[in-house]
């Protein structure tokens, strides 16, 4: 499943949330692919770790362009005024 990207990711965890628990129970024990299912998990896991990683990344960034964005506005006001 590594080879599988964030969209894949995103579009697996749309499929597991529509079923409610009681649902998601009955297709485990109906499917005989166990091991898929918890390769998946393995999968979602490392996936959401790395969007956290990702995530944490991004947010220095977006601090900084913020923080220029709002000293650029403000001093565009000063001119302004």
């Amino acid at each position: 499943m590594g080879a599988l990207g964030r969209g894949s990711a995103m579009r697996l965890a749309a499929v597991l949330l529509r079923d409610d628990d009681k649902a998601m129970e009955h297709r485990l024990r109906a499917d005989e692919r166990t091991q898929l299912y918890a390769d998946a998990s393995t999968w979602l896991t490392r996936e959401s770790e790395y969007l956290r990683k990702t995530a944490r990344v991004l947010d220095k960034p977006v601090q900084r362009l913020n923080v220029v964005l709002e000293r650029h506005r403000f001093q565009a006001s000063s001119i302004e005024a």
